[in-house]
């Protein structure tokens, strides 16, 4: 199972040894700001980095905005067993007017690798990344689901563990 780890928390958060946490499923209910907030609570550094089975990681990290009011993001696949730098690129993009949200920018990330594992599995070829994709598809499907419960958990805190009604 993948493990996401916020750079930037001391608050318990799985990435960081999980400061008591036994659950991994409690990134982002550690009260860390830089979960909902990122840049815009001045967290200039705000990023995720999503860990595989192998090794392989992704992170996520938050470039400013852009002319048509756009967050951007970067992102860079690292698959250390190889070692080898699978994917990098700086073309994640949020909606016009949007608050920095990693976690949103990384299950945006999530959905196009998924895509690639689709094009390698018709094909049985491909570039490094559908490879790649194709390879982590079970994980990138467990990330999505992941990354979705964390935005419902954001949206509604009565949904999370410990909430209210």
């Amino acid at each position: 199972m993948s493990q996401l780890d916020c750079p930037q928390c001391t608050n318990g958060c799985p990435g960081n040894d999980y400061n008591g946490y036994a659950d991994p499923g409690a990134f982002g209910r550690c009260g860390c700001p830089c979960h909902r907030r990122g840049v815009a609570a001045g967290n200039t550094a705000a990023g995720i980095t999503a860990t595989f089975i192998d090794g392989s990681r992704v992170t996520i990290v938050a470039r400013g905005t852009d002319g048509e009011g756009r967050q951007q993001y970067a992102y860079r696949l690292i698959q250390p067993g190889t070692p080898r730098t699978v994917a990098a690129g700086d073309d994640l993009r949020s909606g016009v007017g949007d608050a920095v949200n990693c976690s949103r920018a990384l299950a945006a990330w999530v959905g196009f690798a998924s895509a690639d594992a689709e094009t390698y599995a018709v094909t049985m070829s491909g570039d490094a990344m559908q490879e790649w994709a194709y390879q982590h598809d079970d994980e990138l499907s467990m990330l999505a689901v992941e990354l979705e419960e964390q935005q419902t958990q954001i949206l509604d805190p009565a949904r999370s563990p410990g909430g209210g009604a």
